[in-house]
């Protein structure tokens, strides 16, 4: 029996939580293309075809909802304007990321704290504080929210409530600096990623080791879990990134190919691909099924420090020592536009979640927004006096949260937004 159904608009999908007899389930309907002219009463039926969950009575709720999550994948949003700056921390900022809902932010610091934010206001709510060293990285369990995780230079990793900041566990174990963090998609486990080399999976709940993958013989550079599954991707600065099973904490495939370090690996939002970039100039695709590299990315003449999947899976982006950043076709390999306008760097790139623009931050102490049809610059965010760290959107896409050495967190919300199709109210 269906109880809820709720819009999921990046990635785009339905969302119902139905009764199974007595117990409550959640199903997730993925809705990969949705036109302007999409022929919404016909996707409706189809849906309910194929869930018999859907009742008769549900058919104008289903339409509703298809019809909020097509329009949301068109908005431009545009004008983005400086709208608030908070200087969180005493010493120098390393990471900051945004909750599902952008209402709350988070940031890291050398001064061995966490910090947690109202973003509208820019007033502090809790501090996460007992590290002993710096702590480098910092992370939701999106999409609920309700925890934290921090990654130190003290060798450990902690778990906390995200309101109060009580820590619920330390987790020991890593024999030198944790430098990544991610909660999987139940909250149920956190992987951790050292310059030890290994990486380990732990039980939230508990805070117990469950795994120490120990294959890769160099630092870790990223790690996180597929969505949605059991798959582990780490990249290493052996040259390697590596899928595990988080089930058994045995390595699946190691990803082969690049001939430096890699800055990163990381799955697509349906997680059927993986994209690694390298400080030798290349990133590949690589099909997470066959574990075999797709395309091989070259056009850059400096190591690539940055990529990342489009939300809908169409493009991939690429940020490098070069000073540009490029934008790939993610089912040919083929370079679709090269954002050449930067002055040093380009660190950070990101997607909108409508896809429709590329955020890049870069060493030169701006962001630049790029249109991906046309791959022209169409703003530049000023403000920091010194290099960006990160550069994000929040969920909906109409903010941006920027982090500097020059340890300030700067706010962007836009000022205008527009539907990029005209045609997309023709067809209900």
């Amino acid at each position: 029996m269906m109880q809820k159904l709720h819009a999921r608009f990046y990635p785009p999908g339905i969302v119902i939580e139905y009764l199974d007899g007595d117990v409550e389930q959640m199903r997730e309907i993925e809705l990969p293309e949705l036109s302007p002219v999409l022929d919404i009463p016909s996707l409706a039926l189809k849906i309910m075809d194929a869930n018999p969950e859907f009742l008769p009575r549900h058919e104008m709720n289903l339409r509703s909802a298809i019809k909020q999550v097509r329009d949301a994948q068109y908005i431009e949003y545009n004008d983005f304007h400086e709208h608030k700056l908070v200087k969180p921390h005493v010493m120098p900022m390393i990471s900051c990321c945004f909750n599902k809902n952008g209402d709350l932010f988070l940031t890291s610091s050398y001064d061995r704290t966490a910090k947690l934010y109202d973003t509208e206001s820019g007033r502090p709510i809790s501090t996460f504080s007992g590290h002993t060293n710096a702590v480098y990285s910092c992370c939701f369990n999106l999409p609920v929210g309700s925890l934290v995780g921090t990654a130190s230079f003290d060798r450990t990793a902690r778990i906390w409530d995200v309101m109060n900041a009580q820590c619920f566990h330390i987790l020991t174990g890593h024999t030198k600096e944790v430098v990544t963090i991610k909660f999987d998609s139940t909250s149920r486990y956190i992987v951790t990623g050292s310059i030890d080399s290994t990486c380990r999976v732990w039980d939230t709940e508990t805070g117990s080791c469950l795994h120490t993958l120990d294959e890769h013989t160099g630092s870790i550079a990223t790690v996180e879990f597929q969505p949605k599954s059991d798959l582990i991707v780490s990249s290493s600065y052996d040259q390697t990134g590596r899928l595990w099973d988080r089930r058994t904490g045995d390595c699946v495939a190691t990803l082969r190919g690049h001939r430096e370090d890699l800055s990163g690996a990381f799955f697509s939002s349906d997680g059927r691909q993986i994209v690694t970039s390298s400080l030798d100039g290349t990133a590949r695709v690589w099909d997470v099924r066959q574990t075999i590299a797709l395309h091989v990315l070259r056009g850059h003449t400096g190591g690539i420090v940055s990529s990342c999947f489009s939300v809908n899976g169409k493009y991939v982006a690429t940020g490098s020592a070069d000073k540009t950043a490029k934008i790939w076709c993610t089912d040919s390999g083929e370079i679709i536009h090269s954002c050449e306008g930067h002055k040093e760097e380009v660190n950070k790139v990101s997607f909108s979640p409508q896809s429709n623009r590329l955020l890049t931050a870069s060493d030169d102490c701006t962001c630049s927004l790029w249109d991906v049809d046309t791959g022209t610059r169409v703003e530049i965010l000023r403000g920091h006096t010194d290099l960006i760290l990160n550069a994000e959107y929040n969920y909906n896409g109409d903010q941006i949260m920027t982090s500097s050495k020059d340890n300030t967190i700067r706010q962007w919300k836009a000022t205008s937004s527009r539907q990029r199709n005209a045609r997309i109210l023709q067809v209900e």
